[in-house]
């Protein structure tokens, strides 16, 4: 009699002909384990430059927007109240005489407030996604000749204390503005031997008499 013939993989265990290996398995768990976290690390990176995309458009869009207002609201004055010529603040004070209105623009809770129409009206020019310091006016020039603001803030994301969007983006925002027409308020707006008309709010010598300077009602 020869060697007996030992049973073939099929012969002992029937059922395993068209299952896996216990080596297949494991190759086959680590390959999904390493495809899931490649995944999961591939979802928390767009996450977070999403997310940083969206902090610093909103950084943009608030300055620049805030910004732009600032200016509008210079060149549509006719003088500057408050800081005085050649100083700075951290308050903007404007005035329009037809219709006679002042408007005071400062640093509110970390955000930038506008005044209007005596007190009446306030509005803030930044959202709450949006905080702004370091506010600071600078008034060039003198109510006759050259007569502008110039103006500088920072401005940051809120932070919303979750762990993607923990960081923060900062930018400085720039800008200045001339007022047209230039106007005066007073006789100290003029040159020497010239009143300031309160008809007209400009310089001559005959308002002297004809106009006598008058403060704004």
């Amino acid at each position: 009699h020869g060697r007996p013939a030992w049973p073939t993989r099929a012969e002992a265990c029937p059922e395993l002909v068209e299952g896996f290996s216990l080596l297949e398995l494991l190759l086959f768990s680590g390959i999904v384990a390493t495809m899931s976290l490649t995944l999961v690390s591939f979802t928390l990176l767009a996450g977070i430059v999403g997310a940083r995309t969206e902090m610093i458009a909103d950084v943009e869009h608030g300055g620049s927007f805030a910004l732009g207002e600032i200016l509008r609201e210079v060149r549509n004055a006719d003088y500057i109240a408050y800081p005085p010529p050649g100083q700075s603040s951290n308050i903007l004070a404007l005035i329009t005489f037809s219709p006679y209105e002042e408007k005071i623009i400062h640093p509110f809770s970390d955000r930038i407030r506008i005044i209007e129409g005596n007190g009446s009206r306030r509005s803030l020019l930044t959202t709450r996604s949006v905080e702004t310091s370091d506010l600071v006016f600078f008034h060039f020039g003198t109510p006759l000749q050259n007569n502008g603001i110039s103006l500088a803030f920072e401005a940051t994301n809120t932070p919303l204390g979750t762990e993607i969007l923990s960081e923060t983006y900062t930018r400085r925002f720039r800008g200045s503005a001339l007022l047209a027409p230039t106007l005066c308020l007073d006789s100290q707006d003029c040159p020497a031997g010239q009143s300031c008309c309160s008809q007209t709010r400009s310089c001559s010598a005959d308002c002297v008499t004809s106009c006598p300077p008058s403060a704004p009602p």
